[in-house]
């Protein structure tokens, strides 16, 4: 067997084709250390294993791709295959399927590498954040642009520190982050220091869906105190300021339903006429944990007027129609079901779906592709909340009959000024849609 002699520095290239020197090895990974190891998990098959969103089981798609399985050696083995590539000037595409194997021609210019890390909780609004960033990273231009890869934590934060260390070593251009819930104060420490050292060693870090870990971060996200305003300016508007209200919050809240929370309960207090007669908890996730809160609390409570609603409006509506009782007005979550209610104007007068859109991964892939091409300026980017009523509801564009009502109806955007317009099948199975994908990006 021949003897293999260590490889020089691998050049690297930045804006304008600038050489780049070489990141310093991470300081946890000593010489001949392996990468941790990382396990694939698809969104389809966490689902199948038994936690909420049973809707979603059926053809989800085909499993995500991850960098790498068993003790680090496919992590490795990657590695070994990128450097090759690289030193003989042809940097393959990895592939987007069950594995990261390198495959694809060669291109004249080396694309980005972008990685999405995730470690959400599991529910249909993080799998289809996912599943749309695979679909895209299979579209003209990104198909490309960008060579992809995700990781999936599986709602760790310890193993999502520990996988973006190992995205480090393989020297990704930019991490699509996707946070874990941290749990413990150690755990918070832990990733916001992995996320320190990838900026620290020249990598991108753009955080979607939640403040980032660390300062050094941009954030793709929309402004959650103006989307709560919007609905509880809505509901105010649509009852005259006076009315009985329910509130419909998350059993377990991220920061942005906080946010929200928070800046409508602002709104209400400025109508006097306007009571909140109780608050139950609902879910994403599962709109039977709302129908179930709200039947509970119905023979106890006055004529309801309003709804304001962060997760299973669909499943409060149902439990109204099913005490004989309907509501003026809704202001509710992205889910397909209450996009349903309002196409067909069920249990309702007015109504408002107002959510946070799941292409926001599609978004960050695009900033950050663009950031490293120079052709974008490294800031952070807020995007609109995505929002339609029961008058501009289209069925096939913002509500999609034949989806599950689970479903977040906010994969895509749309109308002429739309951020992004993905097919149904690139959020349901991250297949590609027909076509190039255009992002408009502030």
């Amino acid at each position: 067997m021949a003897t293999l002699t260590p490889r020089p520095p691998l050049p690297m290239r930045g804006r304008g084709g600038a050489a780049l020197t070489p990141r310093p090895p991470l300081s946890r990974l000593e010489e001949g250390e392996q990468p941790s190891p990382t396990l694939p998990v698809s969104g389809a098959q966490r689902l199948s294993h038994g936690t909420g969103a049973r809707e979603l089981t059926d053809n989800l798609g085909s499993p995500l791709p991850h960098a790498g399985e068993g003790r680090g050696v496919r992590v490795a083995l990657a590695l070994a295959l990128l450097l090759c590539a690289l030193d003989a000037g042809v940097v393959p595409r990895l592939a987007l399927g069950a594995s990261s194997a390198l495959a694809g021609p060669a291109a004249a210019q080396r694309p980005y590498s972008v990685a999405l890390s995730t470690g959400a909780p599991l529910d249909p609004w993080h799998i289809v954040l996912a599943n749309d960033f695979k679909a895209a990273c299979a579209m003209p231009p990104y198909r490309t642009a960008a060579q992809c890869l995700i990781e999936d934590a599986r709602g760790d934060a310890r193993r999502q520190a520990r996988q973006i260390d190992d995205l480090i070593l393989l020297r990704v251009d930019a991490i699509v982050l996707d946070t874990a819930p941290a749990g413990t104060a150690s755990a918070a420490r832990a990733l916001s220091g992995a996320v320190g050292r990838a900026c620290a060693r020249g990598v991108l870090v753009v955080a979607v869906d939640a403040p980032a870990p660390s300062s050094c971060a941009l954030t793709v996200g929309v402004d959650d105190a103006a989307r709560g305003r919007a609905m509880a300016g809505f509901l105010a508007t649509a009852l005259g300021g006076r009315g009985n209200l329910l509130l419909v919050t998350p059993q377990q809240p991220t920061p942005a339903d906080r946010q929200a929370a928070t800046a409508a309960t602002a709104v209400f207090a400025r109508f006097p006429r306007l009571r909140i007669v109780d608050r139950v908890a609902g879910d994403l996730s599962s709109a039977a944990t709302a129908q179930g809160a709200v039947a509970k609390d119905l023979p106890r409570l006055p004529r309801l007027d309003g709804v304001f609603s962060q997760g299973g409006t669909d499943g409060a509506l149902r439990a109204l129609a099913a005490a004989h009782r309907s509501a003026v007005a809704v202001a509710g979550d992205g889910s397909n079901g209450f996009r349903k209610q309002l196409l067909s104007r069920t249990g309702l007068t007015h109504g408002l779906s107002l959510d946070r859109p799941s292409y926001l991964a599609v978004a960050a892939l695009a900033l950050a592709t663009r950031i490293l091409q120079g052709s974008h300026a490294r800031a952070s980017v807020t995007l609109p909340a995505m929002g339609v009523t029961e008058r501009t509801v289209r069925a096939g564009q913002t509500v999609f009959p034949a989806l599950p009502d689970s479903f977040p109806a906010t994969f895509t955007d749309s109308g002429p000024g739309a951020v992004v317009v993905l097919c149904a099948q690139a959020a349901y199975a991250g297949a590609p849609c027909p076509g190039s994908l255009t992002v408009r990006l502030p």
